[in-house]
């Protein structure tokens, strides 16, 4: 699913160098004391000439610093996504392979468990397909750029300028990479047919995937983007418990509320996929279901201290109808379950001071 490209977000570093006409402005391509910048042969014949004679002795104490942050901002753009994905990599397994499928922390505890629709229940959904179908022309523009990549449009919602937002930009591909894990491995045990494998008359206006049909991807990242991106937002508005205010806001705010813009986008992104044909409105459904999961999953375990997030549980067989926020936000409350705790982040892992730097860029 190529809808952010986690493993090359750190490609909005590179917006130092839009004055590219005046090299001046490239001082990040400066040789650095450790090559990969300008000529070497130049470089190394200007050393002989200033150099003078040296034995070899030191003649600088090197900084020797065990501060993380200051550390990890050292490292190189794909590096720091490898430390990243170290942390985040544990944060979900998928607990229960069979129907009812699970989602699960590190800790054991279950976050989410979805049950599958059956392969009849998906064929009585189609009449919805035919009747988002008519919008194709409309959405025709949305439904090809959201093909390749979403963040674009939550970013005329938020200024996710990269000059702006580079540490949120950072904690959204962290965030990503667990949560693309955990969907993936789902639709492998579900393993449940496309649309168009009903019936060829439906005829996609874009490729359909390989994988299966349910849970939908693009809602599972639509859902937890938005999740993140909200929980940022009531950060920088001074809450102090922006995951319990966050689990207040989507189980009581109705959609038209201006504040739900991000989720009306997420739905949006997920509807799309049903009028181009690929998904039912249960993938969508229950995609964003799994989205808001670890999306509170993921904040939490980006704390210090410990928390708890709602565990929850839906059937497919249950939902019938098209897919809406406004439905999937009057649905919550059956699907709610106990919390879960969550075990605090050390004060200095790498995710725990991301998400304080990204907090800064919201204040």
């Amino acid at each position: 699913m190529a809808l952010f490209n986690v493993h090359n977000v750190h490609n909005v570093h590179n917006v130092h160098n839009v004055h590219g006409a005046h090299n001046v402005h490239n001082v990040h391509n400066v040789h650095g004391g450790g090559g990969g910048g300008g000529d070497p042969v130049a470089i190394a014949t200007s050393a002989e000439g200033i150099m003078g004679y040296w034995d070899g002795t030191a003649t600088a104490t090197p900084i020797a610093s065990m501060d993380v942050w200051r550390n990890f901002m050292r490292l190189q753009p794909a590096n720091q996504l490898m430390v990243l994905a170290h942390e985040t990599a544990p944060l979900y397994r998928v607990a229960q392979t069979t129907a009812p499928l699970s989602v699960a922390l590190a800790n054991g505890k279950t976050l989410v468990t979805l049950t599958p629709p059956k392969v009849a229940e998906l064929a009585l959904l189609l009449p919805h397909l035919r009747t988002a179908a008519d919008l194709r022309a409309d959405r025709m523009a949305e439904i090809l750029e959201q093909s390749g990549q979403i963040l674009n449009f939550y970013g005329s919602i938020f200024a996710l300028h990269p000059a702006r937002k580079r540490w949120s930009l950072l904690l959204l591909a962290a965030m990503l990479e667990p949560v693309v894990m955990a969907e993936m491995q789902l639709k492998l045990r579900a393993s449940l047919p496309r649309p168009t494998d009903f019936a060829q008359q439906l005829m996609p206006m874009i490729a359909t995937p390989e994988h299966s049909t349910y849970p939908s991807g693009h809602a599972t990242e639509a859902f937890a983007i938005a999740t993140v991106l909200s929980a940022l937002e009531l950060a920088g508005a001074a809450n102090t418990a922006p995951v319990a205010a966050l689990v207040t806001k989507v189980m009581g705010t109705p959609a038209s509320d201006p504040s739900m813009l991000a989720y009306r986008l997420a739905a949006r992104i997920a509807d799309n996929r049903t009028v181009a044909g690929l998904h039912f409105p249960v993938d969508s459904a229950h995609g964003a279901l799994l989205g808001l999961a670890t999306g509170l999953g993921f904040l939490a375990s980006c704390a210090t201290t410990a928390l708890s997030v709602p565990s929850w549980q839906a059937a497919g067989s249950g939902w019938t109808t098209a897919f809406s926020l406004d439905l999937w936000l009057a649905a919550l409350p059956g699907w709610k379950g106990a919390d879960t705790p969550v075990p605090a982040a050390a004060s200095n892992s790498p995710l725990a001071l991301l998400w304080v730097k990204a907090v800064e860029e919201w204040v």
